[in-house]
């Protein structure tokens, strides 16, 4: 793969000067209102604002929908201007930051492969946690993208506990309802590409040798990929980038805090022995209804960066 190829990401739109440290700095299209600090009733009233509806949130950043946990781009959308401009001004400069980096890792990344199998003809294969900040980026730019909550960090976990896993028959249709499926993948004609973040290898071993032998899907239909690789090999992200993402949301396992795919191992069986997974119904809902204690400020300011450079898509556009 040719990674030259991918036209450079234009992180001038969003800073002047990657800075040295935590802090990220004012956005210059915030700069007139990046000193509201206002409770939400003050701003309201000094703004005169009445489209903000505080009931969608009750302080920025603490994005709060009561109909839906996670936020969404349906929940996005649902904003006006005025409530993205204020929730973003008092958004913390880390998360901030930390969105602008990822999105310069996912543009990178998703750009490489539509050189690679052509724009809608792949089908991202994001396992657990550690890939999903940059997938959710491609997912919001129109790429096609499955998140497959997979961990085996236990010593214990080896090909033979594998499988015997209570989950199979039910995280195999868990796939089918995503998408992810070889008749799916000859249908659409797409390829799976296989995505994780290693540092032995062994993970991505044990992920292959499950998608590949008892959740059944044909080898041809796929290629395997390492996050780090392609971010370590990238010459069109920025070193401060790939530093930032690897070492402080990979190596640092922050990308937890961020993310809506949780650590799921196929060899824990106390969730199945609980009842709390009885069914591919009930995995689906112990899957869905997770979500990180910072996923909803963060992804809302991804979403309201990529707004910005012109590249959401929304489903509306």
């Amino acid at each position: 793969m040719n990674i030259s190829q991918v036209n450079h990401f234009n992180y001038g739109k969003f800073c002047s000067n990657w800075p040295k440290g935590p802090s990220f700095g004012a956005f210059s299209t915030y700069g007139a209102i990046n000193t509201i600090n206002l409770p939400m009733d003050m701003f309201i009233k000094t703004q005169n604002s009445p489209a903000i509806r505080t009931a969608a949130f009750s302080k920025a950043p603490k994005i709060k929908k009561p109909a839906n946990k996670r936020f969404e781009i349906e929940d996005y959308c649902s904003l006006g201007k005025c409530e993205k401009d204020y929730m973003m001004a008092n958004m913390p400069d880390g998360i901030k930051a930390l969105a602008v980096v990822n999105i310069g890792i996912g543009s990178a990344i998703k750009k490489e492969f539509d050189e690679k199998y052509g724009e809608g003809g792949y089908k991202f294969i994001s396992l657990g946690t550690s890939p999903a900040l940059a997938a959710k980026v491609m997912e919001l730019e129109g790429a096609d993208v499955v998140y497959l909550p997979m961990s085996y960090s236990h010593s214990t976990c080896t090909k033979s506990w594998l499988e015997k896993s209570p989950y199979i028959d039910f995280y195999k249709s868990y796939m089918e309802k995503n998408g992810l499926s070889n008749e799916a993948l000859q249908k659409e004609g797409k390829k799976g590409i296989i995505c994780d973040y290693t540092i032995t290898g062994r993970s991505l071993e044990l992920s292959e040798f499950m998608l590949k032998g008892p959740l059944g899907l044909d080898e041809s239909l796929l290629d395997t990929y390492t996050m780090n690789e392609l971010i370590k090999n990238s010459s069109y992200i920025p070193d401060e980038f790939k530093d930032r993402y690897l070492d402080e949301l990979l190596k640092k396992e922050r990308a937890a805090d961020y993310c809506n795919v949780p650590h799921f191992s196929f060899i824990d069986k106390k969730p199945f022995n609980s009842g709390k997974i009885r069914d591919a119904k009930s995995l689906e809902n112990y899957f869905d209804n997770y979500r990180s204690s910072s996923s909803n400020a963060f992804n809302f300011s991804v979403m309201k960066l990529l707004e910005e450079r012109g590249e959401l898509k929304t489903g509306q556009n």
